[in-house]
C-alpha cells in the first residue's frame, strides 16, 4: 500500500494546526529533528531500557506492546504516518521500560531527545499548549482503547475498529489487530469475516 512520506513541513504544520507555533520555533525544530530508518520487525525500543526520545512516523507503521508472565505480546498501540509514538511511563520517568516499540512496515522516524524537547518548552512557553493538546489527544484514543477492550462486545470492537481505524485495518497484521482489541486471531477472525459492519 502506498503512503505518503512525510516532510519536516509536514510535522511543523501539524504542530501549527494543533496552536500556533511561536515565531523562531521552526528554524530551532528544524535544527533538532534527525530521520532513522527501521526495517520491518526490527526495535526502536527493547524492554527494560528507558524510553529517551519523542518519535513522529514519517512514513510506516509502529506497534507498542509488552509482554504477559507468559511471554504473550499485548499489543497496547498502533502508530502509522502523522502520529506520535513514546513509551510514556519510561519518557516521562526516565525510568527503564517493560514496553516495545516495533517497526511494522519497513519504517522512517522523525526522532527528537527529551533533553531537547524540554529545552523548547524551557524556550518557548507558548509551545506547552502544542504539549498539552496533544497530551489530550493521547489520553482520548488511550480511553478509547480501553473502552474496546473493557467494555464492548468482540462484534461491537470490530465495528469500531473499521470506523475509527480502517486505515489500519488493511496494513496491521491481523494477529496484532486481536491483540490491540484483547481478542484471539481466530475469534477475531471469524467475527470480523462475519461482521456486517
Amino acid at each position: 500500500m502506498e503512503t505518503k512520506i512525510l516532510s519536516v513541513d509536514d510535522v511543523l504544520s501539524y504542530l501549527d494546526s494543533i496552536h500556533p507555533l511561536p515565531p523562531g520555533l521552526s528554524d530551532r525544530f528544524r535544527s533538532l529533528i534527525r530521520v532513522k530508518s527501521f526495517k520491518k520487525k526490527e526495535f526502536l525500543l527493547t524492554a527494560p531500557a528507558v524510553c529517551r526520545y519523542l518519535y513522529f512516523v514519517k512514513q510506516g507503521l509502529l506497534r507498542t506492546f509488552y509482554l504477559k508472565d507468559d511471554g504473550t505480546e499485548v499489543t497496547n498501540g498502533l502508530y502509522a504516518e502523522m502520529e506520535f509514538v513514546v513509551a510514556v511511563h519510561s519518557f516521562y520517568t526516565e525510568t527503564p521500560n517493560a514496553e516495545y516499540i516495533q517497526a511494522l512496515e519497513n519504517t522512517e522516524v522523525y526522532i527528537i531527545a527529551k533533553p531537547e524537547l524540554e529545552g523548547i518548552y524551557l524556550d518557548y512557553p507558548d509551545f506547552r499548549e502544542n504539549g498539552r493538546l496533544l497530551t489530550i489527544k493521547y489520553l482520548v484514543d488511550y480511553s478509547l482503547q480501553m473502552q474496546l477492550i473493557r467494555a464492548m462486545s468482540s462484534e461491537e470492537k470490530i465495528k469500531t475498529l473499521r470506523e475509527k481505524y480502517d486505515k489500519l485495518l488493511r496494513r496491521v497484521p491481523q494477529k496484532y489487530l486481536a491483540s490491540y482489541v484483547d481478542m484471539i486471531p481466530e475469534t477475531f477472525s471469524k467475527i470480523k469475516s462475519n461482521s456486517k459492519y
